[in-house]
């Protein structure tokens, strides 16, 4: 999918994706084209980035294509819950990235732009990173002190 795909054509790609024994099986979409009002999360639950974005917000938009309420990894999870599936299941988001390119160093920036916003946004006291530097015994009472956004 890319700009000059009519919009007509772009809803019959997205339905034709939607369903889970149909084809087109791989949907390759620009980053834009990609990133809004597009729903890909009825059957698919795999996502390959391989344009690295400066603004983690853009690629939480292009991920948020697939992980949508109702989608097939939400679906899976359920089977896995009553014991349907032995494994549970993920969705698997995957970055394309050459070594040694300004691509690698854009996502290295992203990255660190990525676990930020993730702390602010579940309510993380840190980072990853920062997290595996605080000594294991400190952590559970950083756990215990950082906001719950799961309850109402």
């Amino acid at each position: 999918m890319d700009g000059d795909m009519a919009q007509a054509r772009r809803r019959m790609v997205q339905t034709a994706f939607n369903r889970t024994h149909s084809y087109p099986r791989v949907l390759i979409a620009q980053s834009l084209v990609g990133r809004e009002g597009l729903n890909l999360h009825e059957a698919c639950r795999v996502v390959l980035l391989f344009h690295p974005e400066w603004n983690p917000a853009v690629m939480e938009q292009q991920v948020g294509r697939v992980d949508r309420i109702g989608s097939r990894w939400e679906w899976l999870a359920d089977a896995w819950k009553k014991g349907k599936l032995a494994e549970f299941p993920y969705l698997h988001v995957e970055y394309l990235v050459f070594q040694g390119t300004y691509d690698q160093y854009q996502h290295d920036c992203l990255e660190q732009r990525r676990r930020a916003l993730n702390a602010q946004l579940f309510g993380a006291l840190l980072d990853e990173r920062a997290l595996d530097r605080i000594p294991s015994y400190w952590r559970p009472r950083l756990a215990d002190a950082a906001p719950d956004f799961t309850s109402p």
